[in-house]
């Protein structure tokens, strides 16, 4: 049973931060995920399946209108030229159909920008792949879903069985939108916030009465949760690689697919964590790549996102992260100490900042003139060395029209960074995805071969190296 989604009608300050930054090419927030499949999937079936996911989920067909800032942040509203056949599209496999040809095509289709007058997402369905394959480039916003809440879209999408869906699911008429223009978008945002303007009001009269009642204890949590937010905007011009300095706007994508199992019992060796042990593989192979480059590195900046959910119920479409910066450890060449430091500063500094505060703070930043906007987080962004990111996918094979998943590969946007890594889980499996600049990582291949050996020396610690199997693609 798919999980509760909610459909704020106006973007969160975080999501309008984003979509604000869209305007520096370098600091688009476009992820994606590349589906292989074991043969191509019959076409009337996926088209009525994103028929009624577009019916069960309102973010699908509806795009994004800017307001005037002092009354809303952007709002979202039905596209009333709606079109599934824009967002959804057939091609043949280029070149040999490997995944070395349809990673190049994958990463095109990324880089270029969203046509802003329609829904923020693209489906590419990939056919005659070698071997009969085919596979599925799912191309979406940020400010339309994170990782988490991806996971919970594809059970609109996607299948547990390989049975014919029941045709109770499909939609039996087409999706109507009535255009609304400016003045009423702007009218019906003024009401929302007169009408939420009691509640608020409360809400912060009952923590004005708690700041009273317990002034050292509400001093030292907004002392923390300031502190939270600190490194994201304490200074640093420059990467700390001295290898990694330029970037472009381009991606270069790499993949490592190798068991769970094998990762998570290396991390409980070393009495840590899968996200400790998938850090400690990620620095080796730095260390390593710098090391082929006869370059010596102590510390990496790295950004990390945080789930800001929390035990919510049901999970609201959009952005609900929050990006830590830390300074992780390369140098020591035992992996299980490495994966313990590792352990150490995420837990010292990796506290969760309350939703309020990154809201509060994105609504000031939002004030601010575009360029000048745009540049700030350009230089904090470019600053960054890699993003890291792990996302716990389904347990179990999916099925998507009559074809099997074979394997799930999310790639998310560089933002500035030199690359972008995301671990993902599904079926027993954890592939690493690798999104790098060829400006700052041109030759990606390296990379991803020093990542390999890495994953392989982690894994290690759990059982004899032979045992274990990580492969590229």
């Amino acid at each position: 049973m798919p999980e509760s989604l909610q459909f704020p009608s106006s973007m969160g300050q975080e999501d309008a931060l984003l979509w604000a930054l869209e305007r520096d090419p370098g600091l688009r927030s476009t992820a994606a995920a590349v589906t292989l499949l074991d043969r191509a999937p019959q076409r009337r079936r996926l088209v009525a399946a994103l028929e009624a996911a577009a019916c069960a989920v309102p973010r699908l067909r509806q795009r994004v209108v800017e307001l005037p800032a002092m009354i809303s942040p952007p709002v979202w509203a039905e596209d009333p030229h709606f079109d599934l056949s824009y967002h959804l599209r057939f091609v043949r496999a280029p070149g040999d159909g490997s995944l070395e040809e349809l990673l190049p095509l994958a990463a095109a289709l990324v880089m270029q920008g969203f046509d802003r007058s329609r829904p923020l997402w693209e489906f590419l369905v990939v056919e005659d792949l070698e071997g009969g394959r085919a596979a599925l480039i799912q191309k979406l916003h940020h400010a339309v879903t994170d990782g988490v809440a991806g996971v919970m879209l594809m059970q609109r999408v996607y299948e547990t069985s390989a049975d014919p869906v029941p045709s109770s699911r499909v939609p039996r008429e087409p999706i109507r939108a009535t255009p609304r223009g400016i003045l009423r978008l702007s009218a019906e945002a003024l009401w929302r916030r007169l009408s939420e303007a009691p509640d608020l009001a409360r809400q912060r009269a009952s923590g004005a009465m708690e700041i009273a009642r317990h002034p050292l204890e509400s001093m030292r949590e907004t002392s923390e949760a300031l502190g939270s937010l600190a490194p994201m905007f304490s200074p640093a011009l420059r990467p700390t690689s001295p290898l990694m300095q330029d970037r472009s706007t381009r991606y270069r994508f790499e993949t490592l697919r190798m068991p769970l199992a094998d990762l998570k019992a290396a991390a409980h060796a070393a009495g840590c964590k899968l996200n400790d042990a998938y850090l400690a593989g990620l620095t080796g192979g730095w260390q390593r790549y710098h090391a082929r480059h006869a370059t010596s590195i102590d510390l990496l900046r790295a950004m990390i996102p945080l789930d800001l959910r929390g035990s919510q119920s049901g999970s609201i479409m959009g952005n609900s992260l929050s990006l830590a910066r830390f300074s992780l450890p390369t140098q020591d060449a035992d992996p299980s100490r490495r994966m313990q430091r590792i352990r150490e500063i995420i837990g010292s500094q990796g506290r969760r900042p309350p939703a309020a505060y990154i809201e509060a703070v994105a609504g000031l930043l939002n004030l601010l003139p575009p360029a000048l906007l745009t540049t700030i987080f350009g230089t904090m962004a470019r600053s960054v060395d890699f993003i890291a990111s792990c996302v716990p996918g389904p347990p179990d094979l999916l099925y998507l029209a009559g074809s099997t998943v074979e394997a799930i590969l999310p790639f998310g946007p560089t933002g500035g960074a030199a690359a972008n890594f995301t671990l993902f889980s599904y079926a027993g499996e954890a592939a690493v995805t690798i999104n790098a600049d060829p400006a700052a990582v041109p030759d990606a291949h390296v990379l991803r071969d020093c990542m390999h050996e890495s994953f392989q020396e982690v894994m290690g610690l759990a059982r004899p190296p032979a045992a274990h199997s990580v492969r590229s693609g």
